[in-house]
């Protein structure tokens, strides 16, 4: 149901010393998309749903927050920001998902990469879920050939 885009990029960049990994590196990189409404509390459900999935599989430590059709996904080594959209036939919606990572120190390299998540408004914590769950994996594997590439110790 995603697809990945070609919007990958990668950049090196300094320590942060925050819990976020790319959210001092890159200030703007979660306020660059809108959305159109959504129905009235779908997004604090969705948030709420989601802390409460991620618990219950004892996936941590995470943080999830939102703010209007936004929702933020903190991670130790990564950010997802989902922005959740109408879809054009009702029931469905439609979330542009922003992913940032970073490498550990010494390198910390960033990289970012966005895709769109579609599906049915009745299963929409679910969908969201299992899409972070598998792609936080994927970067994590990402981050781990990165070290090996560059004869760091793996985390």
């Amino acid at each position: 149901m995603s697809r990945l885009t070609a919007q990958t990029r990668a950049t090196a960049t300094g320590s942060t010393g925050q819990a976020s990994p790319c959210r001092s590196s890159v200030p703007a990189w979660r306020q660059d998309v809108t959305s159109e409404e959504v129905p009235a509390g779908l997004i604090a459900r969705l948030t709420s749903k989601l802390s409460e999935a991620f618990t219950e599989a004892g996936i941590g430590p995470v943080h999830v927050s939102h703010s209007g059709t936004k929702v933020l996904v903190e991670f130790p080594e990564s950010d997802f920001l989902l922005v959740v959209h109408r879809g054009d036939i009702t029931g469905l919606f439609d979330t542009t998902v922003i992913a940032c990572v970073r490498a550990p120190a010494p390198d910390l390299s960033t990289w970012w990469s966005q895709w769109k998540l579609e599906g049915d408004m009745s299963s929409i914590a679910e969908l969201h879920f299992s899409e972070l769950v598998l792609n936080r994996r994927k970067l994590l594997d990402m981050l781990e050939e990165h070290q090996r590439e560059n004869g760091e110790t793996i985390v």
